[in-house]
């Protein structure tokens, strides 16, 4: 694979033309006007990247890299999809083909560059992962020979048990996808962020968008061909590789996974309502050191007053200006420790 090559797919000659003078200083551009020649360019030339174009004549980009997906080659390339369409099924459709990224036309030169940079950097992130990912992937397949199915969900929930933070429950999803021999991508949140992270150590931009629209169907479990969804309030589970061949098993992994990922929700709520607890003490505490300060505040003004050259009514004033604060403050301060 040639880490400085782009395949721009598209028989949009003005939108190569976009491509080739935003990315023409930094990667060699390549050029195909229809699938049948992207594909053939690809096997000759090994780019890094393809930016491909989904309405195209002959076969769309869809067609074109459901064929490149099932090639046995040694690196597979980085696949943008280029659309004038934003529908969550064209999306879904472009991710189930094998996509990692999208990118809407009419094309923007800082997001072409911004994307073109983000999948170089991952493709050599990938380079990276790829012979730890084929042992760890090893390692499962033997593991759930062993330890069998209870056995996972017992040792996940172990690990659930001891969890802390959002890493420990999204890595603890993910070992046991492997112990399964499964293929997939883990999502959870809580009130204020969000962890993206699939089985081979990395997410696409693609997966982030998919799931963020798969959390919105109310449907615990939602089947996509060999791909199954798994939501829950805190926790999204998309398995990529189901046996669909296989009635049986593909209906005790989709129980085992339900539970797993309701498990991990369930202990991403306790989680978070462990740290409100903690900010509610911290919220107490600064309370009362606030609450103090403004006393101190009073009786230092009380005392001071007759330096200040203050009338009685001025002091008055003074104090009563203090005291409007504290009520204030006590006041707000009540309400967030009740919230």
């Amino acid at each position: 694979m040639n880490n400085n090559k782009v395949l721009v797919i598209d028989d949009d000659p003005l939108a190569f033309e976009i491509i080739k003078g935003t990315l023409k200083d930094s990667f060699t551009l390549l050029h195909a006007p229809d699938g049948e020649q992207g594909l053939a360019m690809q096997q000759e030339h090994e780019p890094f990247l393809i930016l491909l174009d989904i309405e195209m004549p002959g076969m769309n980009g869809f067609a074109v890299c459901e064929t490149l997906r099932a090639k046995p080659l040694p690196e597979q390339p980085y696949v943008i999809f280029i659309s004038s369409h934003n529908t969550s099924e064209e999306r879904l459709q472009a991710y189930s083909s094998g996509g990692d990224d999208f990118i809407l036309k009419p094309l923007s030169p800082r997001e072409v560059q911004f994307k073109t940079q983000l999948a170089s950097e991952t493709q050599q992130d990938i380079l990276k992962l790829q012979a730890s990912a084929q042992e760890a992937m090893t390692a499962a397949m033997s593991a759930i020979g062993e330890i069998g199915s209870m056995g996972v969900i017992l040792k996940l929930f172990r690990q659930l048990f001891v969890s802390n933070e959002m890493t420990e429950v999204v890595n603890a999803l993910l070992e046991a996808l492997h112990d399964l021999g499964l293929k997939g991508v883990v999502q959870c949140k809580d009130d204020s962020s969000q962890l993206v992270l699939n089985t081979e150590g990395r997410s696409s931009q693609m997966e982030k968008v998919l799931l963020d629209g798969l959390a919105s169907d109310e449907r615990h479990v939602v089947d996509y061909g060999t791909r199954t969804a798994f939501n829950f309030p805190a926790a999204l589970v998309l398995v990529k590789n189901m046996p669909v061949d296989d009635e049986e098993q593909l209906g005790r992994l989709r129980d085992l996974i339900a539970q797993m990922t309701e498990g991990a929700s369930g202990r991403l709520a306790s989680i978070a309502r462990e740290k409100r607890s903690s900010n509610s003490d911290n919220i107490r505490y600064y309370h009362a050191d606030v609450l103090n300060i403004l006393g101190d505040t009073r009786r230092s003004l009380t005392d001071v007053s007759h330096e200040l050259l203050l009338s009685p009514d001025q002091e008055d004033a003074l104090l009563e200006v203090i005291s409007e604060a504290t009520r204030r403050i006590n006041h707000s301060l009540q309400a967030l420790t009740r919230g």
